[in-house]
């Protein structure tokens, strides 16, 4: 509904000059990771170390994303270097699938 809800919307402003795009990010090295890895490592028996190497192989790429990449397709997406960009959703993942 979420993505109706967008596509919708996008409909709405576009005649204002209004551009509606989303940013879906893999990833991230962040607090949030952290945690989340140590929780589900030890949901899982393998531990925190074990739980991000497994993340970071499931990654094309091998990493997670640092903060400032996300940042860095943030602005892209905000800038004027793509005016038709509109009613997307752009996937900053290292090439894991998001769905």
């Amino acid at each position: 509904m979420r993505g109706l809800y967008r596509f919708v919307r996008s409909l709405e402003v576009a005649g204002a000059g209004i551009r509606v795009n989303t940013l879906a990010p893999g990833v991230v090295e962040s607090r949030m990771m952290d945690s989340l890895g140590a929780g589900l490592g030890t949901l899982a028996g393998v531990g925190e170390t074990a739980f991000r190497g497994g993340m970071e192989r499931a990654v094309p790429l091998g990493r997670y994303a640092t903060p400032a990449e996300i940042a860095a397709a943030a602005a892209w997406i905000l800038s004027d270097e793509v005016p038709y960009l509109h009613n997307e959703c752009i996937t900053v993942s290292g090439g894991i699938a998001p769905y």
